[in-house]
């Protein structure tokens, strides 16, 4: 079973600070800080795996100590970044973790070490190699895991501090499509109305033949008046 590990009076000093924060309505921290800072300050044995969780957590967000306001005196103190810091046990918190998980790597190192050393000289029955070694793996697996919290999040407005990365989307194929019609001023003006010839007149029909002339009446002979 794993071991527990006690906090310092220095952390629980931070941690303390940290919650009397919260009570002020101060933003920075999550709900597993939160948690951790009672951890803390109740004096709770922490496992194996919660000081690789603190020590995981400080390494990341050691840069949150740049920001203005972080440190006493400064404008906006303290930061948000600040009072999530001091709810893992602050400095005090992130030394201590650093040292822990330095020796909880090389007791896992050394177990596995003798684990397969054990079998190999068959010191060691089937099931006891077994155990072992599915202890090391969950003690590995929990060394690996990143917390589930995000960075910062803040009670009262978006987080202030790194933010989440975006997942980038791939671009959507490009469809080319047709060029419509432009309309132009040319184009848009009516074509001229074809000029169409008039229709030819009719021909006039052909005159008729004169009547041919009359003939001039005979004259009657003139008849002899008789005596």
């Amino acid at each position: 079973m794993a071991e527990g590990h006690t906090p310092t009076s220095g952390m629980k000093s931070a941690a303390r600070r940290a919650l009397q924060w919260k009570k002020e309505g101060k933003r920075g921290g999550t709900r597993v800080g939160l948690t951790r800072a009672n951890q803390i300050v109740n004096g709770t044995a922490l496992s194996d795996s919660t000081v690789m969780r603190m020590y995981s957590f400080f390494s990341r967000h050691e840069v949150d100590k740049k920001a203005t306001g972080f440190s006493s005196g400064e404008e906006g103190f303290p930061s948000p970044g600040r009072v999530a810091w001091d709810l893992w046990g602050g400095d005090a918190g992130f030394s201590w973790s650093r040292q822990k998980a330095a020796s909880i790597k090389n007791k896992r190192t050394n177990k596995m070490s003798s684990i397969w050393d054990g079998a190999f000289l068959g010191t060691l029955g089937k099931e006891q190699v077994e155990a072992a070694n599915a202890e090391a793996l969950v003690d590995l697996e929990e060394e690996n895991d990143e917390p589930l919290e995000p960075e910062i999040v803040t009670e009262s407005s978006a987080p202030a501090e790194t933010p989440a990365p975006v997942a980038e989307t791939p671009a959507e194929p490009v469809v080319e499509t047709p060029a419509e019609n432009v309309v132009t001023a040319e184009s848009a003006a009516p074509a001229p109305a074809e000029t169409v010839a008039p229709a030819e007149e009719p021909a006039a029909p052909a005159e008729e033949p004169a009547a041919p002339a009359e003939a001039p009446a005979e004259e009657a002979p003139a008849t002899e008046q008789t005596a």
